[in-house]
């Protein structure tokens, strides 16, 4: 299948359902292909690994930012101040 920039853009869901069906579709702009949406065999890398027992995932989340502002003792132009003497 071949589409347009624009006609992807307005079919995107359509056009990735297609994709997970297994076609491929040739992404065009002014009638030149740039690009091709290709299905991922067998998923993520991370997701195959995982399944296969090579790594474990995380048992946390991911870090969050801290609950309170680091207070700082002035800005970075002045550390740059005070590397150039």
């Amino acid at each position: 299948m071949e589409a347009g920039v624009r006609e992807l853009r307005e079919n995107l869901r359509r056009s990735l359902a297609s994709v997970q069906e297994g076609e491929e579709i040739v992404v065009t702009a002014r009638g030149m292909a740039v690009a091709r949406i290709v299905p991922i065999d067998g998923g993520r890398a991370l997701d195959r690994a995982v399944a296969a027992g090579i790594v474990r995932p995380a048992c946390r989340p991911r870090r969050s930012r801290p609950a309170r502002r680091v207070a700082s003792r002035g800005g970075v132009s002045d550390l740059v101040g005070e590397q150039r003497r």
